[in-house]
Order: C-alpha cells, then sequence, then structure tokens
C-alpha cells in the first residue's frame, strides 16, 4: 500500500510565481531605498497631515512617521507644547513645514534625512547661533556652533557608523557616517555631548571651545553578547532561565567544516557531535544531553532564521549485499554554509525548548544567518587552499609474514582433522605460498593504493550593506573537496541573499533564501566483506600483498591462486570502478511581512518553503570482480521533497514601572510530501550503455508520502526590577502521524530566576559581576518516526497493506495483505526535564561560569517488537511502552587570563551524562538485540553484550580441568563460565561496556599580540567502549575469508600461539582455518577504551595594520594557516575511536568496521574586506 500523494503542476506554478513576486518585489523595493536622499528631494515629499489643537510636538511625531525624517531641536528654545493646529492635504514637505513653521518664527535646516529647527528671534539668535534656512533670502541669518569628529571602535580601530551623537539636555542630535564621521550644530548653552552605540559604553565628552572632537568607544563587556536568539524572538542573556548555549560566528568559522553540526563539535556542554564517516559531505550524529530514544529520532530540530530545518541524512542500502554499498552518506545541513552563520544558540533544557513543542524532546538548535546592516557596503572576501592526508596506517603483515600465517593456520587445521585423505578447501595447501621466503618481488601495500594526498579549496564572497530603511546581505560560494580514498570528495555551489526592507515607521518585510548545488562523490569505504558489504578500507586491509595492483598488460590485477577470495576484488580497481555521485539541489526560502499594530504590539507572518531535489545514479563495470568479468549492474534513485510552513506571531511588549512583560502567541502550521524512485538492475552484457534501460531490471520501486501538523504556542516573559524572572511557556502540536485520538499532544514548561548580583546585599560584593540562579521543568515531544522505505512511518496506527501473492485457479496471482497491525493509541513520545543551573561573573565579567545539573525522563516510549496475542495474527507491533532516563551535569568555563597588549583567553566545557533505560514494557527481562548491542532496562542503551576471556590454553591438562568448550585445542583462547554450569554456551555472555560516553568536553585557547593571532582548540570524549570490528578481522589468524582463509593480518598476529614454549603475548590464539573453538566469537577481545584528546584545530594569523591598508582602500586584511585534526591522544588501536558505522543508531552504537578514516588537514587562507 502506498501514500498517493504528489504536488499538482499548477500548485508548482503558483508557488514558485507567488515566491518569485515576494522575492523581486523585496529586492527592487530594497534597492530603491537604500541610496542617500538629497535635501530637496527629501523636501519635495508629499504628505497629508490633518491634526486640530494639539501640541507642536505631537504634529512634528505625526510628520516624521509620515515623511520618514528625524526633527531634532532643544526644549529651551522651542516651546514643543504649544497648540497648534494643520490642515495639508497632498503637500510637499517644504509646504507643510513653511506652513507650520512660519507662523511659530521657527527656522529649519535640512541635513540627511533630519531636520534641525531653531527660533528666528533675536534674542535666541545669540543663544542658538545662525543657520541659513530653507526661508526667502531676506529672512535674517544667525551663527552656529558647528562640531565635526570621527568614531573609532577601540579594539578593531574601525570607523563606527550608526553612533549616536546628542547634546545633553537637548534632542539635537546626529549620527556617525559610514565613516565613523558626524557634523552637528549645537546652542550655546548645550555643553556637553553624550556618544552612545549598542554594545559600547557611552561617553559624555565636555565641548569647551573645541570645534572637533575625535573619540573612541569602548565595548561594554556586560552587553557585547547580551542578546540571544531564543524561539520566537530574542532575549537578553541575563534574563534567561533557562539552559541556553551560544556559538559565535568567529567560532563557527574558525574550523574548516562542509556541515555546521561539525563546528558544534567541542563548543557546547552536553552536545556530542560525532562524525559518522570521514566522507567528504559525510554525515554527523549530535546528541543533545544524550539518547532519547530507540525507535523515532535523536538528532536536535535545526531552525535556520526562525523556519524549521529537516536534516535529510540520505542513507543508501539498496542491495543485493555489497553490490552498492550501504551506510549515511549525505549531510542535509552541509547546505549551509559556515561563512553566512552570524551565531548558533542551542537550546538544551524544556523551559528554553518547549516552545518548539513535539519535536524539541533532543534539544533544538537555532541558526542565525548574517543579515545586512546600515552603512556604507561591504565586501568580504574569504579564500583557503588545503592539503588532507590520512591520519595513519594500520600495521598488516608483508608477502613472506603472510603465506607464513596462511601455511601455519592450514596446517594446524589438518592436524585437528588428523590429516584425512580428502582435505576441504580450506585446509589445502596454495602452491603459490609454499616457499614464503621467494615473495619478497610482490609486497603490495594496499592501503598506499587507495589512500591519496587530497587538495581541498574554499572560496566565499560576502557583500552587504544599507541604511536605516532598508539592508541586504548576499553572498556566494564554491567549496571543493577530494577525499583522501581516491575518487571520492564533495563540491558545493551555495548562494544567499537576506533582504530587510522598513516600508514604513509601522510596516516591514524581508526575505531570506539559500540555494544550493552539491555533489558528493563516495565510494565503498567502510563495511565487513564478509556481510556482503564489501568496504575499500577492508578490502585494502585484507587483500593479500602477493598479488600485484597491475598485470603486465595494464588491467587489474586480482586473486588468482587456488582458493583465492573471491569477495575482495582488487582494492584500486574497486575505488576507480566502484563510485557514484550523489547531486542534490535544495532551496530554502522564506518571506515574512511584520506589521506594528500599536507601539507594545507587533504581528509578524512568516511563508517558508524547503525543497529538495537529489538523484544518485551508479554504474559497476563488467570489468570488475574477482576474477573478471562479471555481470555489470546499475542502480539509480532520484527524490523530491517538499517543506513548507506558515507561522503567525504576536508579540506584546511592555514596561511599567520596575515590572517588564513579554508576550509571544502565535499558530503555526506545516506540512511536507515526498516522492521517490528505485531501480536496480543486474546483468550488463557489456559496458557501453551505462543507463538501467541496458540490463535486466531486478527491482523498481516508487512511493509517496505526506504528513501535515498543526500548532498553537504562547509564552510569557515576567520580571521585576531585572532579579525576579518568570517564563511560562506551553505548546499544543497536532500531527496526521497520529491516530485522531492520539493527534495533540500538549507541552508546558515553567522556569524562574533569580539575579542575585543585583540585590542590595550584594553591593559591597565588588568582585561579583553577575550571579543568577535559574530552574525550570516542562515538557517536550518526539513526534520524528523514522522514515525508512514501506514502513509507513508516517501513517503508523494505520494498518498497512503489502503485496503478496496467492494461488487463485491453479495460478500465482498478485494480492494484497496486512503487513502490521492497526494501533490508535499510538502517540507521542514525551520527555519531561528538571534543570538547575547557575550562572556567574567575577572580576568585571574576566571570569565567567555556567553550571547545569539536568535529570530528563522519556515516557511512552516508541518500542518495536513488542509482542501481541497469537489470535491477532500478528508476533508484534511498535507501541507506547517504554520509559528511559538521561541525568547529568554541564560546566562552562570563560577566562581573559590577559587583557594588555598580549591577550589571552580561554574556553572550557564539560558535560557528563549517564543514559539508563528504565523500562521495554511488562516484562523487565525483555531485550532489544542489534548485532551484538543489547538494549534492556537496568542498562544503558546498546550495550555491548559477550563472552569474556580468560587467556590461552596452553596444553590439553589446562583444557581438562576447565569448563567444556567444545572443539578447543591448545592455544585456542579460554572464555569464562560465568554461570558456573561447567559449559561455555550462550548463556555465558554478559554486559561488556556501554557505547556511549560519560564525559564529553572541549578547550580553546586564544592568543594575540600586535597583529598576530593563535587559536588552539581541543575537543574530547571519555568513559565509553567501542568495538574494533576491523581488528577482529585483521586479527583472525587465518579463519575468515569464506572458508578459504586466504585474507591478509595485522602485524600484531606475529605475537601468536605456536606452542607451548612460543605462547606469544598471552593473549593472541594460534592461527587456524577452520577455528572449531570459535576463537574469533564476540567478546571483550575487541572492545577498546574509545576516549580520546583530538587537537581539532590550531590557526595562525596575521591581521595586517590599518595604517598601511589605508593605502590600497582595504578595511581589514587577515592571512592564515590553519591545521585540523593535527593529533588525536587515545589509547584505541583502530583508525580512529570516533567513528561508528552505526552512530545515528543507539541500539547499535560503537561498532568501528573500517570506516573512512579522518583527514588530517593543513591549509592556507585569506580574508579580505573593503
Amino acid at each position: 500500500m502506498q501514500n498517493h500523494w504528489k504536488i499538482p503542476r499548477t500548485a508548482w506554478k503558483v508557488m514558485q510565481l507567488s515566491f518569485l513576486q515576494i522575492f523581486f518585489a523585496v529586492v527592487f523595493v530594497g534597492l530603491s531605498w537604500a541610496t542617500e536622499t538629497p535635501a530637496q528631494e527629501l523636501l519635495s515629499t508629499r504628505l497629508t497631515v490633518k491634526v486640530e489643537n494639539r501640541d507642536l510636538k505631537y504634529v512634528l511625531a505625526r510628520i516624521e512617521r509620515e515623511a520618514n525624517v528625524k526633527f531634532m531641536y532643544s526644549v529651551q528654545v522651542i516651546e514643543a507644547n504649544r497648540k497648534i493646529s494643520l490642515n495639508a492635504t497632498n503637500q510637499s514637505l517644504s509646504q507643510v513645514l513653511d506652513n507650520l513653521l512660519k507662523p511659530l518664527k521657527i527656522n529649519f535646516r535640512v541635513i540627511d534625512r533630519t531636520i534641525l529647527l531653531n527660533t528666528k528671534t533675536t534674542e535666541n539668535a545669540a543663544a542658538f547661533g545662525s543657520i541659513s534656512t530653507t526661508f526667502a533670502e531676506s529672512e535674517p541669518e544667525f551663527v552656529v556652533k558647528k562640531i565635526t569628529g570621527k568614531v573609532i571602535d577601540d579594539e578593531k580601530g574601525e570607523p563606527m557608523p550608526g553612533v549616536s551623537i546628542i547634546a545633553k539636555g537637548t534632542t539635537i542630535g546626529t549620527t556617525t557616517n559610514t565613516n565613523g564621521e558626524y557634523v552637528l550644530t549645537i546652542p550655546d548653552e548645550a555643553k556637553v555631548l553624550v556618544f552612545s552605540y549598542v554594545g559600547y559604553q557611552p561617553q559624555d565628552v565636555n565641548v569647551g571651545n573645541r570645534s572637533s572632537i575625535n573619540i573612541t568607544l569602548k565595548i561594554d563587556p556586560r552587553s557585547f553578547d547580551d542578546v540571544v536568539v531564543v524561539g520566537y524572538g530574542t532575549q537578553y542573556k541575563r534574563e534567561i532561565t533557562g539552559s541556553v548555549a551560544s556559538v559565535s560566528g568567529k567560532e563557527v568559522r574558525a574550523v574548516p567544516v562542509v556541515g555546521v553540526d561539525q563546528a558544534l563539535q567541542g563548543r557546547v556542554a552536553g552536545v556530542q557531535v560525532t562524525q559518522t564517516s570521514g566522507q567528504p559531505g559525510g554525515s554527523v550524529a549530535v546528541r543533545v544531553r544524550g539518547v532519547s530514544s530507540v525507535s523515532a529520532g535523536n538528532e536536535p530540530l535545526y531552525v535556520v532564521d526562525g523556519v524549521p530545518f529537516y536534516n535529510w541524512n540520505t542513507t543508501f542500502n539498496q542491495g543485493p549485499p555489497g553490490i552498492f554499498g550501504t551506510g549515511v552518506v549525505s549531510n542535509a545541513l552541509s547546505v549551509i554554509n559556515p561563512n553566512d552563520i552570524e551565531s548558533i544558540e542551542v537550546l538544551k533544557d524544556a523551559a528554553a525548548a518547549s516552545i518548539y513543542g513535539s519535536r524539541a524532546a533532543n534539544g533544538v538548535v537555532l541558526i542565525t544567518t548574517k543579515r545586512g546592516k546600515s552603512g556604507r557596503g561591504k565586501i568580504e572576501i574569504d579564500s583557503y587552499y588545503g592539503s588532507q592526508s590520512a591520519n595513519k596506517q594500520l600495521s598488516v603483515l608483508n608477502s613472506q609474514q603472510f603465506a607464513e600465517l596462511n601455511n601455519e593456520a592450514r596446517a594446524n587445521s589438518r592436524n585437528d582433522l588428523g590429516n584425512p585423505t580428502s582435505l576441504p578447501a580450506a585446509v589445502r595447501p596454495i602452491a603459490e605460498l609454499a616457499n614464503p621466503g621467494s615473495l619478497g618481488a610482490i609486497n603490495t601495500n594496499w592501503q598506499d593504493q587507495i589512500f591519496q594526498t587530497a587538495p581541498m579549496q574554499s572560496h566565499q564572497i560576502t557583500i552587504s550593506g544599507g541604511n536605516e530603511n532598508s539592508q541586504y546581505a548576499v553572498s556566494g560560494g564554491f567549496f571543493n573537496q577530494q577525499g583522501i580514498i581516491k575518487v571520492s570528495g564533495y563540491k558545493r555551489y551555495n548562494f544567499r541573499i537576506n533582504l530587510d526592507q522598513k516600508v514604513n515607521e509601522n510596516f516591514k518585510i524581508g526575505t531570506n533564501i539559500v540555494i544550493n548545488n552539491a555533489t558528493n562523490t563516495i565510494n565503498r569505504a567502510f563495511g565487513n566483506p564478509y556481510g556482503g558489504q564489501g568496504g575499500l578500507v577492508y578490502g585494502a586491509l585484507l587483500q593479500t600483498p602477493t598479488i600485484p595492483v597491475y598485470n603486465t598488460d595494464g588491467s587489474y590485477a586480482r586473486p588468482n591462486y587456488a582458493g583465492g577470495f573471491a569477495s575482495i576484488d582488487n582494492p584500486l580497481s574497486s575505488a576507480i570502478d566502484y563510485w557514484h555521485p550523489i547531486n542534490t539541489t535544495r532551496l530554502i526560502g522564506s518571506a515574512y511581512g511584520e506589521i506594528k499594530l500599536h507601539k507594545n504590539l507587533k504581528f509578524k507572518t512568516v511563508m517558508g518553503i524547503d525543497a529538495n531535489y537529489l538523484k544518485n545514479n551508479i554504474f559497476i563495470p563488467t570489468s570488475s570482480g574477482a576474477p573478471p568479468p562479471s555481470a555489470g549492474a546499475g542502480f539509480a534513485f532520484a527524490s523530491q521533497e517538499l517543506i513548507w510552513i506558515n507561522e503567525n506571531i504576536l508579540t506584546y511588549t511592555n514596561s511599567f514601572g520596575k515590572h517588564n512583560l513579554t508576550a509571544v502567541a502565535g499558530f503555526t502550521s506545516q506540512g511536507a510530501g515526498f516522492e521517490r524512485m528505485i531501480s536496480r538492475v543486474f546483468n550488463f552484457p557489456n559496458d557501453l550503455v551505462q543507463t538501467t534501460n541496458g540490463g535486466q531490471t531486478d527491482l523498481t520501486n516508487s512511493f509517496r508520502e505526506e504528513w501535515r501538523m498543526a500548532s498553537f504556542l504562547g509564552r510569557v516573559n515576567y520580571s521585576y526590577a531585572g532579579k525576579y524572572l518568570v517564563t511560562a511557556a506551553v505548546r499544543a502540536d497536532g500531527s496526521s502521524r497520529f491516530g485522531p485520538g492520539r493527534r495533540f499532544g500538549y507541552f508546558p514548561s515553567i522556569s524562574a530566576g533569580w539575579n542575585i548580583a543585583d540585590e542590595d546585599f550584594m553591593k559591597d560584593v565588588k568582585f561579583i559581576s553577575d550571579l543568577k540562579l535559574r530552574a525550570s521543568y516542562g515538557l517536550t515531544g518526539n513526534a520524528e518516526i523514522t522514515n525508512t522505505v514501506n514502513s509507513f512511518a508516517n501513517y503508523p496506527y494505520i494498518a498497512g497493506l503489502g503485496i503478496s501473492n496467492y494461488t487463485f485457479g491453479g495460478s500465482a496471482a498478485n494480492g494484497l495483505a496486512p503487513t502490521n497491525i492497526s494501533n490508535q493509541d499510538l502517540g507521542w513520545e514525551s520527555t519531561g526535564q528538571v534543570d538547575i543551573g547557575l550562572d556567574a561573573s567575577i572580576l568585571k565579567g574576566r571570569i565567567s561560569t555556567v553550571i547545569d545539573y539536568y535529570d530528563k525522563e522519556t515516557v511512552n516510549l516508541l518500542v518495536g517488537g513488542t509482542p501481541l496475542a497469537f489470535t491477532t495474527g500478528f508476533a508484534s507491533s511498535i507501541q507506547n511502552v517504554g520509559k528511559m532516563r538521561n541525568r547529568g551535569w554541564e560546566f562552562t568555563l570563560n577566562t581573559r587570563n590577559l587583557d594588555g597588549a598580549f591577550k589571552w583567553s580561554t574556553s572550557f566545557n564539560i558535560g557528563f551524562n549517564r543514559n539508563t533505560v528504565l523500562s521495554l514494557g511488562g516484562d523487565p527481562n525483555r531485550q532489544l538485540p542489534f548485532g551484538n548491542s543489547i538494549t534492556q532496562a537496568g542498562s544503558p542503551v546498546g550495550y555491548f553484550f559477550g563472552f569474556v576471556t580468560d587467556g590461552i590454553f596452553q596444553n590439553q591438562s589446562q583444557i581438562a580441568s576447565s569448563p567444556t568448550q567444545p572443539g578447543v585445542r591448545p592455544g585456542d583462547i579460554k572464555f569464562k563460565d560465568l554461570n558456573n554450569d561447567g559449559r561455555i554456551d550462550n548463556l555465558d555472555r554478559t554486559n561488556l561496556g556501554d557505547p556511549n560516553p560519560l564525559r564529553i568536553y572541549g578547550l580553546s585557547n586564544s592568543f594575540s599580540f600586535k597583529g598576530f593571532d593563535l587559536s588552539v582548540f581541543m575537543q574530547g570524549v571519555s568513559g565509553l567502549t567501542v568495538y574494533n570490528q576491523t581488528r577482529q578481522s585483521i586479527e583472525s589468524l587465518g579463519t575468515l575469508g569464506g572458508g578459504s582463509g586466504v585474507i591478509n593480518n595485522a602485524t600484531s598476529t606475529l605475537d601468536r600461539w605456536r606452542s607451548e614454549s612460543q605462547p606469544g603475548n598471552g593473549t593472541m590464539p594460534r592461527a587456524t582455518a577452520l577455528d572449531p573453538n570459535n576463537n574469533n566469537r564476540f567478546s571483550n577481545r575487541w572492545l577498546e577504551d574509545g576516549s580520546f584528546l583530538r587537537v581539532r584545530n590550531i590557526t595562525l594569523a596575521y591581521n595586517f595594520p590599518k595604517i598601511m591598508l589605508e593605502k590600497v582602500k582595504l578595511d581589514n586584511l587577515r592571512m592564515y594557516v590553519s591545521g585540523q585534526n593535527l593529533f588525536t591522544f587515545t589509547k584505541y588501536t583502530g583508525y580512529d575511536p570516533e567513528f561508528g558505522r552505526n552512530g545515528t543508531n543507539p541500539l547499535g552504537a560503537g561498532y568501528d568496521d573500517s570506516n573512512y578514516p579522518v583527514a588530517r588537514t593543513i591549509l592556507m587562507g585569506i580574508n579580505i574586506q573593503f
């Protein structure tokens, strides 16, 4: 059964036209408003103003709104409270001012969009000076005092546009222009100028007799990063009562990464970011405060510029096994260019995240992109070139060592069999390996053949600017990363435009558009070939060194001796022939309109779309295979997805006395539709036709899905005197994924904060700058049921139908049969979370810290395989029967260690998390198996489950005195009899370790001196176990290879047991081709400590002096050299402890089966601003 959904062609047309109309309207309106307005043009502006008997200041305010101007005057000179009337219909601004001001004997002068007022009386002339007016030349002129100057940023040394300068005690003022310069005419009685700018310390400057005043403004440490983006709004950091962490755009851009999620690695306490593959453009698993589900999603919700973003990590697993490869290979978040990021906020607790309701159980990541700012246009160019290489290679046997091991394994197995006349192929001698000493001429290191030194480059340009009414930010770029495994790579073209247009004082509009085209070229870089996945890295490790890369005729060499393991092809041939590109085109766009309904009330509506088109084509030539030729194979996959959203938000703000109130209420609706097609073809006769019509079709499938969601939300923030803070929020989500009776979920939260440092009793404690205690409790949900082919994941409560053949009239006929039982009670997973936090800073902010303790419990956990009564006709179903708990604490410390000419700052964070499954339903002993992992109540999710080793049997007497192990011989591994029943069997398996880290941490140090700056960033995890499945294969000692044993092994096997007098290292068993004791079974032998500390990035940069750049008309020039993944400190013996094939599946995390290794990168770059 399929969910038939299709976007009608007319609907597509309407959506495209509507979106384009909004886009071009904003563009052209923005460009038309983004220029300076001459005085004459301003005075010709036509307006209508009708007032009766109102204060002059009211009339001036009306004109300000209608004509978009600003009046400035001294209240000592202009009597603003006098009553007047004005009746102007469609008159020019010049006419209106003449009619209004002449009777009052007031002069005016236009400076930009500011109108300066002064009286015409002789008495005031001496006090105010004189200005030239727009009235007739016969009018009197007065002398004015004019002040000029320039404002500079103290830290950057750059001019500051938009700084406010006010003559103290008057309304006379101006702002600096794009060069930081200003001109201000003031009355004689104005003795002090006040300079102010958001985020900087204001300054009062005495005028005296000066006509030129130049100053520098310093950053206010308490307000520089005071504003934090939260759901559906912003808040001052000191007023936040939830757990919110921020990462600046500068930190994001510090590390050259493809996806934004990778930039979070090690930056936020309690957020685990795991690269599941080193493949360029490969996916990343992000966990906020642990794993919260076993069946639904565990990724956080991503919101980009206020619009929810869906992270489509593309997975391929379209067999038959091994032909096309498997695994998560594409990261959808790579669509967002890290250079475009202004800031990232992570909402970790329920109080901060509950405004997003059913999608917030795993946290929320808010991504804000750069927007235009008032001032002259700016251009920024950022480019870098780099080189990548593999961090390490695993040491494997050379040709002679390989032959000796192979001969020994086969001889041991022949002895085990008693040398019968008829020998199985696995133990027969191989003639080509009979004389190991003669094999040195060919000694192929296959890792050298598939790995390469790979280039990468990135070129990005951003243009931004605007004026007080219109702002724009446009960026475009190109990114190209070749992989360290040959042929693989990632290439991306990106474009973004953000526009904001203030139509009038009460209405503004804007748009955000991102267009991205990416090609991810992947190959079979991972996977155990014995399961048929045929990974390239495995192939390079296991293929025999006795085979050359090429035959004498230039063709690829393949295994050709008797018993050769044909499942492993020539690894270089596999890299060249078994690759395939995945092309993705994505458009993410939104348009908004915001209207001020009242001075305290505004309404904002947003319409957004996320359209994604993906195609993937594979062709495997007939020349591949071991030995060739093989039947060619082809695969085609196409997918188109469209998600739309409409949000309507009312925001009310008010302050009265010491009370501050902000309320948000809204309604949102969202929908999605997906359509996919799969075609799989075999038996191509040749390589001439490489599309799916050239072979025999094995599988053709297409399907459609859709879902809808409607939501109501509200939040109230209240503070008293800035000291006592309360926030309450609620969201109601209705989803089509659940049955009518369970369709809506309700997610409330409450939180409170106390700014202790503002209390009177703390005023004498001078060294404490800020001290805030906060606490929260709330509910969030999880509706992200895993989307898999034909699983009816979007309508899981409905009984699905699948194709089922039956016999009718003696012949086979096609039919449909139920594939699952209906469950109308299926509903939301719900997570309740308690958070207690402390925010503190001392010594004027030089040392600050954030500490959080949390305890979150997920109930109504969706658990598959829940047993059903036999009478239902089904063995099991997915039901809301489980419970899971995560609890832990987080600590963040930021310090400014040195603050003089030589600056040094440090940032450290660490998070501790303990995961426990509380219940999987009624049976307390119920288990959810996944490979060699088990999930059950009382233990962490996905812990390893297997045997425990107890050394090596040295002789027959030790075997006789030990519990029974069938087939055991001297040299085999001894396993512990944990249940003491006298024999070794599956009942002796036990919990062997937890793949979920106990601790995750990051450490960053930044240094600067004059023009140089140096940053060192390290990240690590500890308290986890990794299953080294790679080592299980390359230490198989002849037991693997489809019964042939003709595979290479690691050099660690040189310390194997050979006899009682040559026991080896005491842990490595004997070589054997048949392995009757099953030494290779899953046990603690293959588990290792996965803890590591990685030097993630070191960057050294030089910023050229401003005085030098002025000569070449540049604002900033920065050159840098950067190294990434330079060193890793770990006891782990594999390629990398971080990667795990099942990293996105909590039931089977921590498996390392030769994933694509991490690359060490060195690059040089330049940043130019002008």
